[in-house]
């Protein structure tokens, strides 16, 4: 979800759909992309774990040394028998009644968020970016010490493991860290802005009603809300009287 606003309450140019991720749309574009990952991670590139969340995730990175994507493996969800987050693992270990909902399968994640994606692009409402169900490889994710063994004996390759590839947006942030500054914000908000961001919300709780999500959560939703500083006439012909001055000193 993102939405942009600036201090004359100016909406994006098109209205009916206040932002665009610029994220890739064909299957071609898609398996491209995936190519430059295990171009990336064959000289050493390799995803990088994220600290955040109950599960083994990993942002993806190019050539470039870019994030294009997280990658959630199976093995390494919630409840997978390889996740490296040592509090989930004592969850499982010593209080399993206590943890989980006894409605959704274990290890099943990443297929929901692959079917959330498809449900999305089928419905129009473009809240959720493109995830595909992958296999990667590569040392930095969480193994088993057989499986490093095995994978020293064969020249460093590690078994793929299969999951989900989520491609990454940039300058989001999560609902818990926005949301307080939009409410601080909400009197200087236009009206046209808050219908924005009405509608917007909608459409994620269309696609949760749609799928059934029950843990929609403020940590699990991220919002861009960009400010835009527009000068008034005088104010703007004094910045650049003084950008002048400046160069001349």
């Amino acid at each position: 979800m993102e939405i942009e606003h600036n201090l004359k309450d100016s909406l994006p140019e098109n209205n009916d759909r206040a932002f665009k991720f610029g994220w890739v749309t064909t299957d071609d574009e898609f398996r491209k992309l995936l190519k430059q990952v295990n171009n990336a991670i064959k000289v050493g590139i390799n995803p990088e774990r994220i600290r955040q969340g109950s599960s083994g995730s990993y942002f993806v990175l190019n050539d470039q040394r870019q994030i294009i994507g997280v990658f959630k493996p199976k093995t390494e969800e919630p409840y997978g028998h390889l996740n490296p987050k040592m509090m989930k693992y004592l969850h499982r270990t010593c209080c399993p009644c206590f943890f989980g909902r006894s409605c959704i399968i274990p290890n099943t994640g990443f297929l929901s968020e692959a079917a959330a994606s498809v449900v999305d692009r089928q419905l129009g409402l473009n809240v959720v970016p493109r995830t595909e169900i992958v296999r990667l490889a590569a040392p930095s994710f969480h193994y088993g010490y057989w499986a490093r063994m095995r994978a020293k004996s064969k020249n460093g390759r590690f078994p793929e493991k299969l999951g989900s590839f989520q491609m990454f947006v940039e300058n989001f942030k999560e609902a818990t860290e926005v949301m307080p500054q939009f409410e601080a914000s909400y009197t200087v908000l236009g009206p046209e802005m808050r219908i924005a961001f009405q509608r917007e919300f909608e459409r994620m709780v269309i696609l949760d009603y749609a799928i059934r999500n029950t843990d929609r959560s403020m940590d699990n939703w991220m919002i861009h809300f960009s400010w835009k500083k527009i000068f008034d006439d005088d104010e703007e012909d004094e910045e650049k009287s003084e950008a002048v001055e400046g160069n001349k000193r």
